[in-house]
C-alpha cells in the first residue's frame, strides 16, 4: 500500500515522482531501462482504510472513501508515442490500458494475471489460472491467490483476456504463511471519477 498523510499537499509530494515505462529484461538478460516521465499533478486520490493500516483487514469492511489509489497527469502523453526515443515516424504508439465502462465479471476460481515492478525493478508477470477467492459483502474488496513480489501494489489486475478488473494494493498481513492478496475493483474507482468528471462515463 502507498502511505498518504490526511491533509497532504499531494501536488507537491508527486513533483518529486517519476514514473518508468518499458522498464523490463531482455531474453539475452540485459536490461532495458525505459523512459522516464515527470507527474505534472494529481487528480484524484483516496487512502486506505484504518483497519488495512493497522494490518488487520478483516476488522471492518472498507467504505467507498477507501479505494486506495490516486489518478495522476503525466507531463506528456506517452501512451500516444511509439517505444524508444529513437523509433521511427511509422512505429505504432505505446497504447494505453482501457478502464472498462463498467466492473468486470470477478468469478470465483476465475485466473488473474498482474503485471508488477516489485520495489521497483523491471517488469514480472504473476498469474494463476485459479485465482479469484472471494469478493467482500460491499464489494469494495477482491481477493485471490495470484502470488505478487513485496512492492507490488499499485499493480494492474487482468482476467484472462487481458481486461483490467482490480488495482493490487495489499497482501496478507499473515506473510509467514500468506493465504491470500486483495485489490480493488475497478469499477468502483471508475464510478468514482465518473461522478467528480474526471474520466469519460
Amino acid at each position: 500500500m502507498q502511505s498518504y498523510r490526511a491533509g497532504c499537499n499531494c501536488n507537491s509530494a508527486a513533483a518529486s515522482i517519476t514514473c518508468r515505462f518499458d522498464y523490463k529484461v531482455l531474453a539475452d538478460g540485459s536490461r532495458k531501462e525505459g523512459e522516464v516521465v515527470k507527474i505534472q499533478h494529481v487528480l484524484d486520490f483516496s487512502r486506505y482504510s484504518q483497519a488495512e493500516a493497522d494490518n488487520d483487514p478483516d476488522r471492518e469492511m472498507p467504505n467507498l472513501e477507501e479505494l486506495d489509489h490516486a489518478l495522476i497527469r503525466l507531463s506528456q502523453a506517452i501512451g500516444s508515442e511509439p517505444v524508444g526515443k529513437n523509433a521511427s515516424a511509422a512505429a505504432q504508439p505505446r497504447g494505453w490500458v482501457s478502464l472498462p465502462k463498467t466492473q468486470p465479471q470477478l468469478s470465483i476460481g476465475m485466473p488473474l494475471l498482474i503485471a508488477q515492478h516489485p520495489d521497483g525493478s523491471p517488469i514480472k508477470l504473476a498469474l494463476d489460472t485459479e485465482s479469484l477467492l472471494k469478493v467482500n459483502d460491499n464489494g469494495t474488496r477482491v481477493r485471490y491467490a495470484t502470488n505478487t513480489e513485496h512492492g507490488s501494489s499499485g499493480s494492474p489486475c487482468f482476467d484472462i483476456d487481458w481486461t483490467l478488473v482490480a488495482l493490487h494494493h495489499m497482501g496478507d498481513p499473515g506473510w509467514q504463511n500468506p493465504k491470500f492478496n486483495e485489490g480493488i475493483p475497478i469499477g468502483l474507482i471508475q464510478a468514482r471519477l465518473n461522478q467528480k468528471g474526471l474520466v469519460a462515463p
